[in-house]
């Protein structure tokens, strides 16, 4: 389904009539609500006791993960450049570098999950390193941006950038763990219903999401 996806989304592209789905309120929303999801099912699928084990290895291969396609990329496209297949300067080669560094780390969570290897110590690692590099990559395109439009880059920016992205990460792991389960207790004492708990559930994830949007 994900090649699915890729492939419709190229082939509407080419039609002008699909040109504002992009920009459906009802499509952005669905589409918003689905990635929420998924990056949920993967927090499920994960534990915070197994990603502090591999925690040293994921930073590693993330950092491998963003090093890779920031110097390939525009080595690859300057390259291209030089012999005149096409038209590109430095900047643009190192924007586009560094907009490769980032991952979705909900595909191969899912992918994981599908296979039954979600608990495997290789699938933590490769989630783990999804997350770091997600950070990584937030961080590295503000940077850019900032010398891109401005020459310069502002440090204390960058560290605010960087300071949140940690930050929500640890205070939502601990906020999660000091009171999801009394808050599931308390709510199993009212009602022990699989719906009462899909709701309890379901309405933890939207404010999480709302907090990392205002973040």
């Amino acid at each position: 389904h994900i090649v699915v996806g890729v492939v419709f989304s190229v082939f509407a592209s080419n039609f002008s009539q699909f040109g504002g789905l992009a920009h459906d309120p009802w499509i952005v929303g669905t589409a918003s609500l689905g990635a929420i999801v998924l990056l949920f099912l993967t927090g499920l699928e994960s534990s915070v006791s197994e990603m502090k084990k591999v925690g040293k290895v994921s930073v590693c291969v993330a950092t491998l993960g963003m090093l890779g396609p920031l110097v390939l990329v525009p080595i690859g496209l300057l390259g291209l450049s030089a012999f005149n297949l096409i038209e590109i300067d430095t900047q643009a080669a190192f924007f586009i570098g560094a907009a490769l560094t980032a991952t979705s780390v909900g595909i191969p969570a899912q992918i994981f999950a599908g296979e039954g290897i979600s608990k495997h110590r290789l699938s933590q690692t490769v989630i783990g390193a999804g997350v770091a590099d997600d950070i990584g990559g937030v961080t590295l395109l503000s940077v850019l941006r900032g010398v891109l439009a401005d020459g310069g880059v502002d440090v204390l920016t960058v560290g605010m950038i960087l300071a949140k992205a940690i930050g929500f990460l640890i205070a939502g792991i601990g906020l999660g763990q000091l009171i999801a389960r009394p808050l599931a207790k308390l709510i199993t004492v009212v009602n022990d219903s699989h719906g009462m708990q899909f709701v309890l559930v379901f309405a933890l994830m939207g404010v999480y999401a709302s907090l990392a949007e205002l973040v």
